[in-house]
């Protein structure tokens, strides 16, 4: 079986936005471990694959008021 779907970036974001929203989880906590609050941050280094989705990034943006 050879199935072929387009998949545009909205229903990508849709399908995947509990795992999106879910790594804001690991942000949080490392930012509470390190004792930093986010007007601390000046630049953040993104690192792997999924940090290339723009989805991903925006949340960031959007997180650290950037």
């Amino acid at each position: 079986l050879d199935l072929s779907e387009p998949l545009t970036r909205a229903r990508f974001e849709e399908l995947n936005n509990d795992l999106f929203r879910k790594t804001m989880g690991p942000v949080k906590k490392a930012m509470e471990d390190a004792g930093l609050e986010k007007r601390q941050i000046d630049e953040i280094v993104l690192v792997g694959g999924s940090t290339r989705i723009p989805k991903v990034q925006q949340l960031l943006k959007d997180y650290f008021n950037g």
